[in-house]
């Protein structure tokens, strides 16, 4: 059971487990064709959404019962269910109670594996990727979630089922060691490499499969898009949510005239956390991060927070003050009229 997190590679993991399911189930490990979500992002979704009852769930699309049906049927010698979705499910022990039965009864063992990485990466990577749906939050306000509750809630809705996403991360892990047991549970520190076919190589190690297929399968096979959204395309899909929310406030144009005064800061990824930040949010999950590493084994240089080349050069720093201004001004356009 791959359990993600979110922004940890699991699209490129599932995309080659997709793409070489006949390549894999010939080494000895299974990637069930039930409950995955589409084409293009075939983690087993659908289970999991079955388990969070989630909106979005559809029995066509393959239940947990189809799923554990089709594994009995074909007996591999292991199987991997993926889905980042899964994680969510630290919040329901009924859910993964009925989970690790499931795979019990048809006489397997479950085993599963999460992914974390460094919380002020994760911080950015997550809100980046929330703004291309409908994020309005100020970031500010984001981080203060971050720093005081240690998570992002979001509440259920008409579309999609509560979502908690944890920073704390011996609060994500502990459940699952609950459920099935502290020895079925393994923590692994993600470090973007730049490479797809390195966090497959790193997942493949994790489920005992590391040597077992051609090197140029793996390259092949393992392909995403990894690259952090721009500065300027966060404040612009930001502009447009709030515009979305509010008709005729004419913000996406106002976005863009933002975006234009300095066309270079905005082209940089989207990092507006400055080292003290970065800093503060490291101090502030200390002690859990040490919980991991002592308990999990999870390497230390996981959670130092982001030092890489021109993380606080001229042009960082700049796009960081372009963020700030711009969400300045539409969190003061966001305000009551009179406030």
């Amino acid at each position: 059971m791959h359990v993600g997190t979110h922004k940890t590679g699991t699209t490129a993991i599932q995309r080659f487990f997709a793409a070489n399911d006949e390549w894999l189930t010939g080494a000895g490990i299974y990637y069930p064709r039930r409950g995955r979500w589409t084409h293009s992002t075939p983690g087993h979704h659908n289970v999991a959404f079955e388990l969070t009852d989630d909106p979005r769930f559809d029995a066509a699309a393959g239940t947990l019962h189809d799923v554990i049906a089709e594994i009995a049927t074909v007996a591999p010698m292991r199987a991997c269910l993926s889905s980042e979705q899964f994680g969510y499910l630290h919040e329901s022990q009924g859910a993964l109670v009925a989970l690790r039965d499931a795979i019990a009864a048809i006489g397997y063992r479950p085993r599963i594996i999460v992914y974390v990485r460094a919380q002020d990466e994760y911080a950015e990577s997550l809100y980046a990727e929330s703004v291309k749906h409908d994020e309005t939050l100020p970031f500010s306000r984001y981080l203060d979630d971050v720093i005081r509750e240690g998570a992002i809630i979001r509440p259920r809705s008409e579309l999609r089922a509560r979502r908690v996403s944890r920073f704390d991360y011996v609060d994500l892990v502990e459940p699952f060691a609950q459920a099935f047991g502290s020895d079925a549970v393994a923590v692994r520190g993600y470090r973007d490499a730049g490479r797809a076919d390195s966090l497959v190589h790193d997942f493949l190690d994790a489920v005992e499969m590391a040597g077992r297929l051609p090197s140029g399968l793996v390259a092949e096979g393992a392909t995403y898009d990894n690259r952090r959204l721009t500065t300027g395309r966060v404040i612009t899909s930001l502009f447009m949510n709030t515009e979305a929310l509010e008709v005729g406030s004419m913000l996406s144009a106002l976005g863009r005239e933002l975006v234009a005064r300095d066309e270079d800061a905005a082209s940089q990824p989207f990092a507006p956390l400055g080292p003290s930040e970065r800093a503060r949010i490291a101090q502030r999950f200390a002690a859990s991060n040490a919980r991991l590493v002592r308990d999990w084994n999870v390497a230390p240089g996981t959670f130092e927070p982001h030092g890489g080349a021109g993380s606080d050069s001229e042009p960082a720093r700049r796009a960081r003050s372009l963020f700030a201004l711009a969400e300045a001004v539409r969190v003061q356009r966001m305000l009551p009229r009179g406030a």
